[in-house]
């Protein structure tokens, strides 16, 4: 979903902003499912919830990512929202949305140092360890190259609408 306005940089932005959404809203859905099989999974094994450094983090992360949905929500995609106010979010919008994806990479690198720190075979590094680590070592990669484009000028989405004619535009 962050990537939605580099790979469609040359498409009307509507569009895009409805695909950028959905894609966002479906990952806070699998994360809420996640982590309500996760209590469900900790409850019935009575391992207590909320205990650790990555439930906690993770729970903000899903907590703000909310925060962030509901908020690009109201501002890019109600008709009745100012240009002027969108264009003074946007940069925040921008700024908040890649370091909530970068924090949340590393949320997942919590979860998987804790699931592999629990394995009593973790000192071994037996297949199980090591793929989590190589996961842990992907995830790192993954992040820097998203990141990189999505801050990265040169592949910014270009405006169809000449600057002249923005403000009569709400697309």
């Amino acid at each position: 979903a962050i990537l939605v306005y580099r790979v469609f940089r040359n498409y009307h932005k509507l569009p895009i902003k409805v695909l950028h959404a959905v894609l966002h809203i479906l990952a806070f859905l699998f994360a809420v499912v996640a982590v309500k099989a996760v209590f469900e999974f900790h409850d019935s094994r009575r391992i207590p919830n909320l205990y650790s450094l990555h439930s906690w983090i993770g729970l903000v992360a899903l907590v703000l990512f909310g925060v962030q949905w509901v908020s690009g929500l109201i501002t890019f995609l109600v008709p009745q929202m100012p240009q002027s106010l969108r264009g003074a979010y946007l940069p925040v919008h921008v700024s908040f949305g890649s370091g909530l994806f970068v924090f949340i990479i590393g949320v997942c690198i919590s979860g998987i140092t804790e699931k592999n720190i629990f394995s009593q075979a973790y000192p071994a590094l037996e297949t199980r360890e090591v793929l989590g680590n190589a996961l842990g070592v992907c995830l790192v990669c993954f992040g820097a190259v998203i990141y990189y484009l999505v801050t990265h000028p040169a592949y910014r989405r270009v405006e169809l609408v000449p600057p002249e004619r923005r403000a009569l535009n709400q697309q």
